[in-house]
Order: C-alpha cells, then structure tokens, then sequence
C-alpha cells in the first residue's frame, strides 16, 4: 500500500520511471488483484473480502442510542450529497461511444439505460427514497456509497461503509502511466 501511495506522490512529482518502479512493487508482491464485482468496493457487506481494496477509511456500525449518521442516513435521507449531472453524463452507452455522439445507443427518455453497467451503481435516476427531505437538482441520486438494502428505503444510522482510497486497479493504471 505504501509503495501504491509512493507511486502516486511520484506521478504528481512528475518521476514517471520511479513511479512506474514503485507501481511494479505492489504488482509483483502479489497481495492484491482485480476484483470481477466492481459493486464489491462501495458496500460493506464486501468489502472487507475484497482482494483489490488497498487502503479504505474504516467506518464500524454505530449504535442507534448515539444518533450519529452514516454515510446512507446523509445521501438518502437528508440530501447531504448530490451528484453532479455532467458527472452522470460523462458515462459512456454500452459501445463505449459519448452520450453526445450522434450514433449513440443512448435515450434521453430513458437516460440510465444502455449506458456504462458501472452507472448504476453509483447513480440512480431521480429520488429512490421519496421521504427524502431535500430533493437532488441534477435529477440523479448518488448511490455509490450507500448499502444496496438501504436504496429505496430511509436507512438508519447503523451502517458501516467504508470509504476505499487506493484500489489495485489504481496501481494498475499508475504503472501504465509510470
């Protein structure tokens, strides 16, 4: 994880030959691969198994007596987070063309389908918990970080989510860059 880090701080710095050298470090260590679920990295139920998480920000369930919000309570309930909708179409359709692109699959009656399979998990179209106190602007709803259960719903405060910070996949692209 530390060389994955080093390898970033080098890119930054402009040391693409020793960023390349520290990227490969974590690759022929071996501790880490791709994982073939990209849902496994922004819900806790699997993300303590996951073999490409590198370094995650470690959230526990808090007790419900200490009224404390989770992530989900923020997102789905309060509207705390939104998500930008140039964000939401920047995802390519499914033939990897621009939604702008005049021989794009996409429909803009039906704007999440036919698009990127990764969208879904992280964005959903309008407001999924219609108790929701502050309605979003962009016309989507971030679920990225959100438990699967708690989507549709108003989930408590007890969720456990981590937030990832460095994925193998990371490291992966950091060498192609290095």
């Amino acid at each position: 994880t530390a060389n994955g880090y080093l390898a970033r701080v080098l890119l930054y710095q402009g040391k693409y030959g020793e960023a390349g050298n520290a990227a490969k470090a974590v690759i022929d260590g071996g501790l880490f691969n791709l994982e073939s679920d990209y849902s496994h990295f922004w819900h806790d139920a699997e993300q303590d198994a996951s073999s490409e998480i590198m370094f995650s920000g470690k959230f526990t369930p808090v007790d419900p007596e200490w009224h404390r919000p989770a992530l989900g309570l923020m997102i789905h309930q309060w509207g705390a987070l939104h998500i930008m909708k140039e964000y939401v179409e920047s995802f390519q359709d499914i033939n990897g063309l621009s939604i702008n692109n005049p021989g794009s699959v996409y429909d803009p009656l039906d704007p999440m389908a036919n698009r990127d399979p990764r969208l879904p998990l992280i964005a959903v179209e309008g407001n999924p918990n219609p108790g929701m106190e502050q309605k979003t602007k962009s016309g989507y709803t971030l679920i990225k970080y959100v438990n699967r259960v708690a989507v549709g719903s108003r989930p408590d405060n007890i969720e456990g989510t981590d937030i990832v910070f460095l994925r193998y996949a990371d490291v992966l692209l950091m060498y192609a860059e290095g």
